[in-house]
């Protein structure tokens, strides 16, 4: 499962980094986290471990991730070390002149038994992700 996602925000790479990269401020872009828990010292960067409860079409689920990428202001990568869908993930940004080009690529392996819902869950992913950098703009253009 790849989805790769992609949108401009009329703001300067400084403050979205700034702005996602704080684990305290993920429910606000992302409605579907219930709990964001950052189980590691700030500040946040490469090595730092965050615990999540996501709202899931079958109930919640609760996984925890662990920074693998920190480039301040250009890059930032993670990847599941616990839950039941473990996921990779990156998001670049890449200065334009109408402000930034923001995109998340996320890379996942099912359960067996979540396999024949594949391209089903990838959609709901896509449109999820989608949704999300939308509120990530109104925000940060707000």
């Amino acid at each position: 499962m790849d989805v790769r996602e992609s949108i401009t925000i009329k703001a300067p790479p400084e403050t979205l980094f700034l702005y996602f990269s704080d684990p305290e401020n993920n429910s606000k872009w992302d409605p579907k986290l219930e709990t964001v828990e950052l189980l590691t010292d700030k500040p946040v960067g490469k090595g730092s471990r965050i615990r999540s409860v996501r709202k899931t079409p079958m109930g919640s689920s609760e996984s925890v991730e662990e920074i693998t990428e920190f480039e301040e202001n250009r890059k930032f990568g993670w990847a599941s070390i616990e839950g039941r869908v473990l996921t990779t993930g990156t998001i670049q940004l890449v200065p334009t002149d109408d402000g930034t080009e923001f995109t998340i690529e996320i890379s996942g392996s099912l359960p067996l038994m979540m396999k024949p819902f594949a391209f089903l869950i990838g959609r709901m992913m896509r449109k999820e992700i989608r949704g999300n950098l939308i509120n990530l703009k109104g925000l940060a253009e707000a």
